[in-house]
């Protein structure tokens, strides 16, 4: 799917732009995975939709989208900053 796809399917005036979330979200979701080049629920297993969880207090809720292998990314350490001027990582001091 190209961008311009996405855009005419779920833009204004697009087949999928008057659906509502219960209606559209995995139909949205699959077409973002598409776009994006990434793997879509169902493609790896505990990868998939409406995963029911335990939530705090107890009671039952539900994930939209729900995929246990860890968000890939990078965790900065807390004390250092990002310093555009010099496209450098800086360490500052705690207050």
């Amino acid at each position: 799917m190209t961008p311009q796809d996405f855009i005419q399917k779920w833009g204004p005036g697009g087949p999928a732009c008057g659906l509502n979330e219960e209606q559209g979200a995995q139909s949205h979701f699959l077409d973002l995975c598409e776009l994006l080049a990434v793997p879509k629920p169902g493609s790896e297993a505990g990868y998939l939709f409406e995963e029911k969880n335990s939530v705090i207090g107890g009671r039952t809720g539900y994930a939209d989208v729900f995929r246990p292998a860890p968000l890939p990314g990078k965790t900065r350490h807390p004390a250092r900053t990002w310093t555009p001027r010099s496209s450098s990582c800086s360490a500052t001091a705690s207050p």
